[in-house]
């Protein structure tokens, strides 16, 4: 599990993305509330997303020293997950601004890697599959798929 020293607040989001952060009146408020779509606690859920998110490319236990440096990157992260699951139709229309986000984050993130690397973190390969560990045994089960068939 990813620490929370580098969870970003609500505000983070929202600053990301102030347009989002209107109200049932339709008024900009600055902010992700109980009366914005999303709301704040939705936004919240998406920060955890989001930090799990992360922490698969950098590892949950990054050094201290780039905390701050990743609260932006996890904030970015976050806001893609909001225009996905609450704009997604104005994505492809050009109304959103999640291509121009996504390159945000796709730059940030790779920053964030060598940024971990430099301070005696171990991200692993950015992008990398996850690897198995561990084994399976194979042997004394005749049901295993391919062993034997029960029919």
């Amino acid at each position: 599990m990813p620490t929370s020293d580098y969870a970003p607040a609500v505000q983070d989001v929202a600053n990301v993305l102030r347009a989002r952060t209107k109200d049932t009146n339709g008024q900009e408020v600055g902010t992700f509330t109980a009366e914005t779509r999303p709301t704040d606690a939705e936004v919240t859920g998406l920060i955890t997303r989001a930090l799990n998110d992360v922490a698969m490319v950098v590892g949950p236990d990054i050094p201290p020293l780039t905390f701050e440096d990743a609260k932006p990157v996890v904030a970015l992260r976050a806001a893609l997950l909001v225009e996905l699951g609450y704009y997604p139709e104005q994505i492809n229309t050009g109304r959103s601004p999640y291509p121009q986000l996504k390159d945000l984050y796709d730059g940030d993130l790779k920053n964030l890697v060598a940024a971990v690397t430099r301070a005696g973190g171990d991200p692993g390969e950015a992008g990398a599959p996850m690897k198995p560990v561990g084994s399976f045994p194979m042997t004394g089960d005749p049901y295993i798929i391919g062993r034997a068939t029960r029919w």
